[in-house]
């Protein structure tokens, strides 16, 4: 799976597949949220993201989430929060 990282006007600013853990949770009446835990070399690529995608699973569907926090971690990782 590869995310993608979208600017305002949703274009591709960025994209990978080198991150070491996704989690998104959906939920049915309410916003819902995902996490993913990434190397600190993409955090500079991020200055104009504001929103990542997920590229299409086997049944076709796309997940969407806007980027609400970056932050950087131990152990040369970041996180990205939405």
């Amino acid at each position: 799976m590869e995310l993608y990282f979208l600017d305002k006007d949703f274009n591709v600013v960025d994209f990978t597949d080198s991150f070491s853990s996704l989690v998104w949770s959906e939920r049915f009446f309410d916003i819902g949220r995902f996490t993913v835990h990434f190397p600190r070399e993409l955090f500079s690529r991020l200055d104009d993201a504001v929103y990542v995608r997920s590229s299409p699973s086997d049944d076709g569907k796309i997940k969407c989430g806007r980027i609400e926090h970056i932050s950087a971690e131990s152990g040369g990782k970041c996180k990205l929060e939405g």
